[in-house]
């Protein structure tokens, strides 16, 4: 375990080769621990051997068909990648483990986002933010989708957006561009001005 956890120190300090050795030896010492494999994924990942990433959580998933964190990892790898239909499969499988997993969700709804779904990226993202009302990064994405559609539903997400992290100014942005794009004009202004204050 300390083998592992050195490993994932190295990632963050971006010792690629140092991370991989300890990876290694930390399967080797203990082949039964998924997320020994897991880092390991994380480690080609990081030093962008994106393929070794994929094949490790491959082998991970089917040696260790119930870890969600693999499945989510080999998902969010093939949505990275633009392999929409594998990327909800593998997704999909996590859920039927454990169905209250709110970054699952929300992972599916920037899936379906990138498919042009909007309907079903939206119903993911409330899914998420149902199993985590503090999910931050899903208030904002299921923001945007309504604001691209100019629905004054956006702002009830962007106000809950704010209230977990106050003065965004992302957010703050995003809910002056929807003001502008309703032709709110004094509005917008104000909310830039506002914007353009803090920083």
């Amino acid at each position: 375990s300390l083998y592992n956890q050195r490993a994932r120190i190295y990632i963050v300090l971006k010792q690629f080769d140092e991370a991989l050795g300890d990876a290694l030896r930390a399967i080797k010492i203990d082949s039964t621990k998924a997320k020994y494999y897991v880092t390991l994924a994380d480690v080609y990942f990081a030093n962008n051997k994106t393929r070794y990433s994929k094949e490790t959580l491959e082998a991970t998933v089917k040696k260790f068909p119930d870890n969600t964190e693999a499945l989510l990892k080999l998902g969010e790898l093939y949505y990275l990648v633009r392999q929409y239909e594998l990327a909800i499969t593998n997704i999909n499988k996590a859920l039927k483990i454990d169905e209250n997993m709110a970054n699952a969700y929300y992972l599916k709804g920037s899936v379906f986002k990138e498919m042009g779904d909007t309907a079903k990226a939206i119903s993911s993202l409330q899914t998420a933010i149902e199993q985590d009302n503090k999910f931050f990064d899903a208030f904002v994405d299921a923001g945007l989708l309504y604001a691209a559609r100019k629905n004054p539903l956006a702002f009830e997400y962007f106000e809950n957006a704010l209230r977990l992290r106050p003065g965004n100014e992302n957010v703050l942005f995003a809910k002056a561009k929807l003001l502008q794009d309703m032709n709110k004009t004094e509005e917008s202004v104000a909310l830039y001005k506002e914007i353009l204050k803090g920083n």
